[in-house]
């Protein structure tokens, strides 16, 4: 099977802001860069099944791709900062977190392992699936934990690859 993981393009929020799973709008250039996207997917094999993040900024992303069909799922959420969300990053008192950000929660957020085990609960559901190509829209955070998951990595090391909005991560399995 081949899955494409594919992150949503810029977001229309100043980037000092933590704005991790809140609602926020896309970038007034969604539709240029959303057309590159949608060309670089129009080179790959069709796929069998698409799914989404079930928030705003993938839906609309995967539906103006043409996959008005995806299969939302709640697994595919990115990392939630609970208290810090839509907080200015200088304002937040990172510090006891940076010490143990792979453990350790944001205030009323979501740990780290939780996401990483929510990710691979769906890439293991999905392994049992009959499926040749997988388009799979969501968030860095998804893309980096999905990594972390299928090529066997670290998720410190995960972390330190950024993956570009509109960017396609390739997997086989």
């Amino acid at each position: 099977m081949t899955i494409h993981i594919i992150r949503h393009t810029s977001v229309g929020i100043d980037l000092s802001i933590c704005y991790v799973q809140s609602f926020v709008p896309l970038k007034e250039t969604f539709i240029d860069e959303t057309t590159i996207v949608k060309f670089n997917l129009d080179k790959l094999s069709k796929p069998d099944a698409i799914f989404s993040s079930p928030l705003s900024r993938c839906i609309k992303f995967a539906y103006f791709c043409g996959f008005k069909d995806a299969t939302l799922d709640d697994r595919l959420k990115e990392f939630y900062f609970g208290d810090w969300e839509l907080k200015l990053w200088k304002n937040l008192n990172m510090m006891d977190w940076q010490n143990d950000w792979l453990l350790k929660p944001p205030p009323n957020g979501e740990p780290l392992p939780k996401m990483y085990n929510r990710v691979a609960n769906f890439l293991d559901e999905l392994r049992k699936e009959n499926h040749s190509v997988v388009y799979i829209f969501v968030y860095a955070g998804v893309i980096k934990c999905g990594k972390t998951y299928l090529v066997q990595t670290t998720l410190e090391k995960a972390f330190n690859n950024p993956i570009p909005y509109g960017g396609i991560a390739t997997f086989e399995i």
